[in-house]
């Protein structure tokens, strides 16, 4: 079975051995209509019965960022092409 997916290259947004990295991708003739929004909450719904948090690592010129802090993630760090971000799973 052939994919239609190709290798992807991406930083690792490590945080800690208890905390894991999400890494989600919406094909563009699909962005910008909820499913990326869609599919993150579902991520978390899912992570947040086995992990108190979850991290992510996101390049600084993808519109996802904005998603990812209107949904409460914080930023951890940040290098030239990329920032790392945290998001507490419980209240």
């Amino acid at each position: 079975m052939q994919s239609h997916l190709s290798p992807l290259i991406f930083a690792v947004g490590y945080v800690d051995d208890e905390t894991p990295e999400l890494g989600i991708v919406v094909l563009p003739e699909y962005r910008g209509k909820g499913i990326g929004t869609t599919l993150l909450m579902h991520l978390l719904q899912a992570a947040s019965v086995e992990y108190k948090s979850v991290s992510l690592s996101v390049s600084l010129d993808n519109p996802a960022l904005r998603l990812y802090e209107r949904i409460g993630f914080q930023r951890l760090d940040a290098s030239d092409t990329s920032i790392t971000m945290f998001k507490s799973l419980r209240a």
